[in-house]
């Protein structure tokens, strides 16, 4: 992605999430970041703020998740789509933990001197919990449940197997009065969306 640096206040959050929503990867955005920490927390900060925008009150800067919707997260995921970041945000229930967690395990259950324990609700017939003992340092092994979790990133949140290296490796739970839900971002890629306008760069 073609970028244009943002200096201190060339960047005006509060405009751009006034403006109309724009194509996926119309604006060109750099941020200075050395560290994926760092990049993390100015992506999460300008979502933040467009939520306070939209969904929140601007005048004491305030959000309250829990009157947060879906339909609010997803507007402010198209905004941030417009440079580039996808907003992933997902419902978290025991079944779709389950969901997750088998996924990676299908992926890793015939690799060499591994052993798989798993923790399971007995009436729900659900995983809760993985534990991974790998013997003979098999360090072939430990290279693909690596990959594995990468793959299944979003297990990984759970599971923590893989250490955090990738903005998609960064997790947030939204906990509502009846429901739970996890938000996380990556860097989209351009051949996922599709664009009929040109780019414009933010100096």
């Amino acid at each position: 992605m073609n970028t244009t640096a943002i200096e201190n206040g060339s960047f005006n959050v509060e405009k751009f999430f006034c403006d109309e929503v724009r194509d996926p990867f119309f604006y060109d955005l750099h941020f200075n970041c050395e560290q994926m920490d760092q990049f993390y927390a100015k992506v999460k900060d300008i979502f933040f703020k467009g939520l306070i925008i939209h969904a929140g009150d601007t005048a004491t800067n305030k959000l309250n998740l829990d009157n947060v919707t879906e339909n609010d997260v997803e507007k402010v995921g198209k905004y941030m789509l417009s440079f580039g970041i996808k907003t992933i945000f997902k419902k978290i229930d025991e079944e779709e933990i389950h969901f997750l967690l088998s996924g990676l395990i299908y992926e890793i259950e015939k690799l060499d001197d591994l052993e798989i324990n798993v923790t399971m609700n007995w009436k729900t017939n659900c995983i809760n919990k993985v534990q991974l003992h790998l013997t003979n340092n098999n360090t072939e092994t430990l290279k693909q449940i690596m990959l594995a979790s990468e793959k299944h990133y979003r297990a990984n949140h759970f599971l923590k197997f893989k250490p955090v290296t990738d903005l998609k490796d960064y997790v947030l739970y939204f906990n509502k009065p009846t429901e739970k839900y996890s938000l996380n971002f990556d860097v989209a890629k351009v051949w996922d969306y599709r664009s009929d306008k040109g780019h414009k760069h933010i100096f």
